[in-house]
């Protein structure tokens, strides 16, 4: 769908690089968690440990919804609702 669609391109740009396809690269793995979505936007805000927070001019707020729906697809979210 294009949502998801959206949500990888917003994915590959902001956190494809330490994440790719959601397995570990300079970062861990994340496919296949299924934390919550407040749980993984506030890790993407916020970092922690190595992970540097990512602000709205890498990853504006209007693609979060768009991200959260590629990662349900890859199994790093697991409480992803309706459009």
């Amino acid at each position: 769908d294009s949502l998801a669609a959206s949500g990888q391109e917003s994915y590959d740009r902001a956190c494809g690089t330490c994440h790719p396809g959601g397995d570990a690269d300079l970062g861990p793995a994340i496919k296949g968690h299924m934390i919550s979505m407040d749980a993984m936007t506030k890790q993407i805000r916020e970092g922690s440990g190595r992970m540097q927070p990512v602000d709205e001019t890498k990853l504006p707020e209007a693609e979060m919804k768009g991200l959260m729906v590629y990662m349900a697809t890859i199994g790093a979210v697991g409480d992803v609702k309706g459009p």
